[in-house]
């Protein structure tokens, strides 16, 4: 199976493509912020999503993080009930800064990773 998918090489390849990002920033021509999240993206797609190697510890934790993002939300919802808007808009900028979008919507909020 390693030698059809061609593994060990896409593999190195991966791990080039890392090194070439840390070091673009010293580069003659550096990647924009934006190409750089891009590449980062499609690497742990292709590492976590494709290759499977996405620690497990990830999954046990998942539970735990939507539980407290949810209980997080409950009080951004009364927040909002109460229109203490900038209560609302400061957890909902708090949560961005961690990566959680929220998508208020009239159904209700949603949130992902």
């Amino acid at each position: 199976l390693c030698d059809d998918m061609n593994t060990p090489v896409a593999l190195a390849a991966l791990f080039d493509l890392v090194t070439w990002i840390h070091t673009a920033s010293d580069a003659a021509r550096p990647v924009s912020l934006a190409d750089k999240e891009l590449i980062e993206k499609i690497y742990s797609r292709v590492v976590d999503g494709i290759l499977g190697l996405k620690e497990e510890a990830d999954q046990v934790q998942l539970p735990l993080i939507e539980g407290l993002v949810d209980l997080v939300l409950e009080y951004r919802t009364q927040a909002r009930v109460l229109k203490n808007w900038a209560e609302s808009d400061r957890i909902r900028d708090r949560l961005s800064g961690l990566g959680v979008q929220i998508k208020d919507s009239k159904e209700g909020t949603g949130w992902e990773l």
